[in-house]
């Protein structure tokens, strides 16, 4: 039976009861690039993938990043048969030619030899040295000068003839010899990186993402800079285009001797002016930045991936994201809005795998400010954040009965004087103390200004 791919492989099933049971539905994708097991169940989420759960994405959440970080790629297909069928016709036309030329050498070459015996039978009989002359010799020096009907001059004109043509076929295959093997060196940055990068993770993450060289800026479009050329210094090895000057100029791959950067793009006069900055940090992580260069830095509308699966897409500044911008993180989070070098800093809308979602202000990376957030349970707060915490005056809104808490918090607990309002309009008022009830709590029912009911609470148990 064909298992459809929407449910799991790993014959993880989920039980209705004794007798009947279904396979766990896929809930999503598993990004990490050593994990083979790509499609993900809940079993699988806390079996296979418990060590890096963070790198699991919905399809939903698959789907935002990609068409972020693909927006307007134009997808061309690659016919691999017909390429492999015009290679085939030629490498065979290719055969054919090197065949006549061998055959032409072949029969020129045998009937100099011929006609080289033939002028030395000569030579032997004008001085009588008829004895040294063999049978063979005789029978191939009477077949040369019957069929050709020769005399001296004729001879000697159709040895040099021949020789002529043999050599003009050693020329033929000479010239064709070095036109494949002086053809124009071709721009292969991969290569390069496979010879001269030791490190296996920057090596594996720079050829797992390939500069697209479709989207050069216009102005920088140019087909053909200059010659290929690869040179080293005790720095820095280069690969590529470059000028009259020897300059760096055109597309190209420079490759720091420690290993740990790789620039590749569109150089001009020794400066890389867009492609992209492949490097290693002191953590193990690989980074690349995509987009227009200044000295040899991220400035202008760029990308930024890393190793562990995070994706930053908007304005940077020397390497740094700036202003407005686009992050979707390894663990499922998806921001959009202000970032102040390379941090979330200004207003900005956040949401996470669990569902939950954030509109309001941030701060160095974390919520602060005013802000609106709705949990993963359905509950929502509106009020002053502090560093990813609810903090200051706020309302907090339970879902299971629209019951609504407005007050002061601190560190995500309730703390001082509170009003709650119940879906009936009914209102109750109290103090808060670490979350928990403490002091005199007053019920008002609905539209009445005088308490029906008074309790005093003490560290959340009723006072009798």
């Amino acid at each position: 039976m064909k298992i459809s791919k929407l449910f799991c492989q790993n014959n993880h099933f989920q039980l209705f009861d004794d007798d009947s049971f279904i396979q766990q539905q896929i809930i999503g994708v598993c990004t990490r690039t050593e994990c083979k097991e790509k499609l993900v169940c809940v079993e699988c989420q806390d079996t296979l993938h418990k060590d890096h759960i963070g790198m699991i994405l919905s399809y939903e959440q698959l789907k935002e990043q990609i068409s972020h970080r693909y927006s307007d790629i134009e997808i061309t297909s690659l016919n691999a048969e017909l390429l492999s069928q015009q290679f085939l016709c030629l490498h065979k036309d290719l055969l054919d030619s090197i065949s006549k030329v061998e055959k032409q050498f072949t029969e020129s070459s045998i009937l100099y030899q011929q006609l080289e015996q033939t002028q030395n039978i000569i030579r032997l009989i004008q001085s009588d040295r008829y004895y040294e002359i063999k049978n063979e010799q005789f029978h191939t020096f009477f077949q040369v000068i019957q069929d050709k009907a020769l005399d001296s001059q004729q001879l000697d004109y159709l040895v040099k003839l021949i020789q002529s043509k043999m050599e003009a076929s050693i020329e033929c295959l000479d010239q064709l010899n070095q036109s494949i093997n002086n053809q124009p060196q071709q721009y292969n940055p991969q290569n390069i990186v496979n010879q001269h990068i030791s490190l296996k993770k920057i090596k594996q993450f720079y050829l797992q993402n390939p500069l697209d060289y479709t989207k050069i800026p216009k102005e920088l479009n140019i087909q053909n800079y200059g010659s290929i050329k690869e040179f080293k210094n005790e720095n820095e090895i280069y690969h590529g285009e470059i000028d009259d000057k020897a300059q760096k100029h055109g597309k190209g791959i420079q490759i720091q001797k420690k290993g740990d950067i790789i620039y590749e793009g569109i150089w001009v006069d020794n400066q890389l002016r867009w492609g992209q900055k492949t490097q290693f940090n002191e953590l193990q992580e690989c980074s690349i930045l995509m987009g227009c260069m200044r000295d040899k830095k991220l400035n202008g509308q760029g990308i930024k991936i890393t190793s562990s699966g995070d994706l930053y897409k908007g304005q940077f500044t020397d390497d740094k994201l700036n202003q407005e911008g686009y992050q979707v993180t390894s663990n499922g989070e998806i921001y959009k809005g202000s970032f102040k070098d390379n941090k979330r800093h200004g207003q900005g809308e956040l949401e996470n795998r669990d569902g939950e979602f954030y509109i309001g202000a941030f701060k160095n990376g974390k919520k602060n400010g005013e802000g609106y957030m709705n949990l993963k349970n359905g509950d929502n707060y509106s009020g002053c954040f502090q560093d990813d915490k609810f903090h200051g005056k706020g309302e907090y809104t339970a879902k299971k009965d629209n019951s609504k808490f407005k007050g002061s918090f601190q560190n995500n607990k309730k703390e001082g004087n509170f009003e709650i309002i119940y879906n009936d309009k009914s209102l109750e008022t109290g103090t808060f103390q670490n979350d928990i009830r403490h002091g005199q709590f007053r019920y008002y029912p609905p539209n009445q200004q005088t308490p029906s009911k008074v309790v005093q609470y003490n560290n959340g148990k009723v006072c009798k």
